[in-house]
């Protein structure tokens, strides 16, 4: 029986989040484009950081990637995702300026109105 020598180096990791990926991966944003399922997993594999997607939105089959190669994929998806739903988020943006205003119509209409006749 030979024993197996594990020659793996492992030092200290630092993994670099782009902001824009940040942007894309924040949560709220993730509900507002139905994707609230969305997430990826950090792995170590020989002593090395990798990212995989665990429900495939942004690689088929299950690979570790290189968080460079992820983050590609990343921006990759998400103009997809935005482009198939163009039409939904015009709908949302023009209910959010709908509400916006009738707010600011209710607030208007509770102004006391005063008044004067001469």
């Amino acid at each position: 029986m030979t024993t197996r020598i594990d020659t793996t180096k492992y030092t200290d990791q630092t993994l670099v989040i782009p902001a824009d990926i940040c942007k894309i991966i924040e949560r709220e944003n993730l509900i507002n484009y139905s994707c609230d399922d969305f997430g990826l997993n950090f792995e170590i594999e020989n002593g090395k950081v990798k990212v995989t997607d665990m429900l495939e939105y942004i690689q088929k089959d299950y690979k570790l990637l290189e968080p460079k190669e992820a983050w590609d994929l990343v921006r990759k998806w998400w103009v997809n995702i935005q482009e198939a739903n163009k039409g939904e988020i015009a709908i949302k943006e023009r209910k959010d300026q709908i509400a916006k205003l009738q707010t600011e119509i209710n607030q208007l209409e509770k102004v006391e109105k005063k008044w004067r006749i001469w």
